[in-house]
Protein backbone atom coordinates (compact mmCIF):
# COMPACT_ATOMS: atom_id res chain seq x y z
CA UNK A 1 0.00 0.00 0.00
CA UNK A 2 1.49 3.34 -0.99
CA UNK A 3 2.56 5.66 1.82
CA UNK A 4 -0.03 8.32 0.80
CA UNK A 5 -2.93 5.85 1.20
CA UNK A 6 -1.68 4.77 4.62
CA UNK A 7 -1.46 8.38 5.79
CA UNK A 8 -4.98 9.10 4.47
CA UNK A 9 -6.38 5.97 6.11
CA UNK A 10 -4.78 6.89 9.44
CA UNK A 11 -6.16 10.43 9.18
CA UNK A 12 -9.70 9.14 8.55
CA UNK A 13 -9.49 6.63 11.41
CA UNK A 14 -8.17 9.34 13.73
CA UNK A 15 -10.94 11.76 12.77
CA UNK A 16 -13.64 9.13 13.27
CA UNK A 17 -12.19 8.21 16.65
CA UNK A 18 -12.19 11.85 17.74
CA UNK A 19 -15.82 12.26 16.69
CA UNK A 20 -16.89 9.10 18.53
CA UNK A 21 -15.08 10.16 21.69
CA UNK A 22 -16.48 13.71 21.74
CA UNK A 23 -19.17 14.28 24.35
CA UNK A 24 -22.71 15.01 23.18
CA UNK A 25 -23.37 18.71 22.99
CA UNK A 26 -26.33 20.05 24.92
CA UNK A 27 -29.12 21.77 23.08
CA UNK A 28 -32.61 23.02 23.75
CA UNK A 29 -35.55 21.87 21.65
CA UNK A 30 -38.71 23.99 21.62
CA UNK A 31 -40.87 22.17 19.16
CA UNK A 32 -44.11 21.23 20.92
CA UNK A 33 -46.45 24.15 20.21
CA UNK A 34 -50.21 24.41 20.70
CA UNK A 35 -51.54 27.87 19.86
CA UNK A 36 -49.18 30.18 21.76
CA UNK A 37 -48.45 27.56 24.45
CA UNK A 38 -45.27 25.56 24.17
CA UNK A 39 -42.93 22.98 25.70
CA UNK A 40 -39.14 22.79 25.40
CA UNK A 41 -36.64 20.12 26.32
CA UNK A 42 -33.62 21.65 28.09
CA UNK A 43 -30.29 20.80 29.72
CA UNK A 44 -29.30 17.72 27.73
CA UNK A 45 -32.86 16.37 27.79
CA UNK A 46 -33.07 16.34 31.61
CA UNK A 47 -35.74 19.05 32.01
CA UNK A 48 -38.96 20.01 30.28
CA UNK A 49 -40.05 23.66 30.29
CA UNK A 50 -43.78 24.21 29.73
CA UNK A 51 -45.41 27.61 29.24
CA UNK A 52 -49.04 28.74 29.14
CA UNK A 53 -48.92 31.90 27.03
CA UNK A 54 -52.68 32.35 26.53
CA UNK A 55 -55.01 34.03 29.04
CA UNK A 56 -57.97 31.82 28.15
CA UNK A 57 -58.73 29.86 31.34
CA UNK A 58 -57.32 26.64 29.84
CA UNK A 59 -54.47 25.14 31.82
CA UNK A 60 -51.42 23.81 30.01
CA UNK A 61 -49.10 20.89 30.73
CA UNK A 62 -46.64 18.60 29.00
CA UNK A 63 -46.79 14.88 28.38
CA UNK A 64 -43.75 12.73 27.69
CA UNK A 65 -43.40 9.08 26.81
CA UNK A 66 -40.77 6.37 26.56
CA UNK A 67 -40.01 3.72 23.91
CA UNK A 68 -42.71 1.47 25.39
CA UNK A 69 -45.23 4.32 24.86
CA UNK A 70 -45.78 4.80 28.60
CA UNK A 71 -47.04 8.37 29.04
CA UNK A 72 -46.18 10.61 31.99
CA UNK A 73 -48.33 13.67 32.52
CA UNK A 74 -46.82 16.86 33.91
CA UNK A 75 -48.59 19.25 36.26
CA UNK A 76 -51.25 21.70 35.04
CA UNK A 77 -50.58 25.37 35.42
CA UNK A 78 -52.77 26.67 38.28
CA UNK A 79 -55.35 28.84 36.48
CA UNK A 80 -54.89 29.07 32.70
CA UNK A 81 -54.42 32.83 32.98
CA UNK A 82 -51.34 32.83 30.75
CA UNK A 83 -47.80 33.93 31.43
CA UNK A 84 -47.11 30.86 33.59
CA UNK A 85 -44.07 28.63 32.97
CA UNK A 86 -42.61 25.76 34.92
CA UNK A 87 -39.70 23.34 34.63
CA UNK A 88 -40.03 19.66 35.51
CA UNK A 89 -37.50 16.84 35.64
CA UNK A 90 -37.52 14.72 32.50
CA UNK A 91 -36.49 11.09 33.03
CA UNK A 92 -33.73 9.61 30.90
CA UNK A 93 -36.27 7.15 29.44
CA UNK A 94 -38.32 9.93 27.80
CA UNK A 95 -38.07 10.00 24.01
CA UNK A 96 -41.05 12.10 22.93
CA UNK A 97 -42.95 15.06 24.32
CA UNK A 98 -45.94 17.26 23.57
CA UNK A 99 -47.82 20.18 25.11
CA UNK A 100 -51.53 19.95 25.96
CA UNK A 101 -54.11 22.64 26.63
CA UNK A 102 -57.04 21.69 28.86
CA UNK A 103 -60.40 21.54 27.01
CA UNK A 104 -58.66 22.18 23.67
CA UNK A 105 -56.20 19.40 22.79
CA UNK A 106 -52.52 18.60 22.35
CA UNK A 107 -49.73 19.29 19.92
CA UNK A 108 -48.29 16.43 17.91
CA UNK A 109 -45.70 14.25 19.65
CA UNK A 110 -42.22 15.54 19.05
CA UNK A 111 -39.22 13.18 19.04
CA UNK A 112 -36.47 14.54 21.26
Amino acid sequence: MPKFRIVCLLAVVGALSAIAAAPAQGHDTCAAVHGNDYACVLENHTRIHTCDMESDGNGVRSHWRDFALNVTVGNWDPDGAGGYCRIEVLPASAVEFRVCENNVGCSAWYWE
